[in-house]
């Protein structure tokens, strides 16, 4: 039986003519498969949690790949500039493609905010609930217009 049939079959139970004897038997026999049935469940989402970690690591060796490669990219980059620069070699051009030195583009350095006139400073409010202040008002019976306490899902715990 699947494990929804079970869960119907216990339900049944309740509605049906049968002696104490009977039903208890019967109560037994659903709940032992019941048990059953959510042992292989627990085991296959334990199985299922293990192939996620086995990926989570694999993703975390694949970015770490990854950023070998781009820092190599990078330090090969630099290299060259730095030669193009001291040999003073500006451009370089072949078929698949030119590289070129390119000035880099101003920006403004902040060496003391403080002392930046106040047309050249914008000021950003940021407004918030407090969720602890209000959870701990409404469970105190407090009432706070806007906020309800919900609760949620239930869930499964397995140790």
């Amino acid at each position: 039986m699947k494990l929804y049939e079970l869960t119907g079959a216990l339900a049944d139970l309740s509605s049906m003519d049968m002696d104490d004897e009977a039903v208890k038997n019967s109560l037994e026999c659903i709940q032992g498969d019941f048990n059953d049935k959510a042992v292989a469940i627990i085991k296959l989402s334990e199985n299922l949690e293990a192939d996620t970690t086995a990926i989570d690591a694999e993703i975390d060796r694949l970015k770490a790949r990854k950023q070998v490669i781009v820092n190599r990219k990078n330090s090969l980059r630099e290299y060259l500039l730095h030669n193009m620069q001291a040999s003073n070699i500006s451009k370089i051009e072949c078929p698949l493609f030119t590289a070129s030195l390119r000035q880099g583009v101003e920006s403004v350095e902040i060496t003391e905010q403080s002392l930046l006139p106040d047309e050249f400073v914008s000021v950003e409010v940021v407004t918030k609930p407090d969720k602890n202040a209000i959870k701990a008002a409404l469970k105190s019976g407090v009432e706070v217009p806007g906020a309800t306490l919900k609760r949620g899902a239930t869930t499964i715990v397995i140790k």
